[in-house]
C-alpha cells in the first residue's frame, strides 16, 4: 500500500540501527535490522515519516524520556513505499 505525506520539515536527530534489546522486546518480530532509533528533542507523532540516507521510516513507537534529560525516543519502522 502507497501512503502519502506532506509538510517537510528539517530538524536533527541522532538516527541509529535498532539494538539487540528492542529487536528482543519487539512484539512477534515487528521490527528488523532495517528500522531505526530516532533520538531528537523535536516532538513527533506516531506515523510522521522521516527521510534518512535515502530511505523513509515511519514513527511507530514513542518513548518519552523528554523530563529526564531532554530528548525523546522513538522507534521508526523502515518504508517499502512513499508517495508525495
Amino acid at each position: 500500500a502507497t501512503k502519502t505525506y506532506s509538510n517537510e520539515v528539517q530538524f536533527r536527530a541522532a538516527i541509529v540501527p535498532l539494538t539487540g534489546d528492542d529487536l528482543k522486546n519487539s512484539v512477534d518480530g515487528q521490527y528488523s535490522t532495517e528500522d531505526k532509533i530516532i533520538i531528537s528533542t523535536v516532538k513527533l507523532q506516531k506515523g510522521d515519516v522521516v527521510s534518512y540516507e535515502g530511505s523513509w521510516f515511519e514513527v511507530r513507537n514513542i518513548v518519552d524520556v523528554n523530563g529526564i534529560v531532554g530528548i525523546i525516543k522513538y522507534i521508526a519502522k523502515r518504508l517499502e513505499y512513499v508517495s508525495f
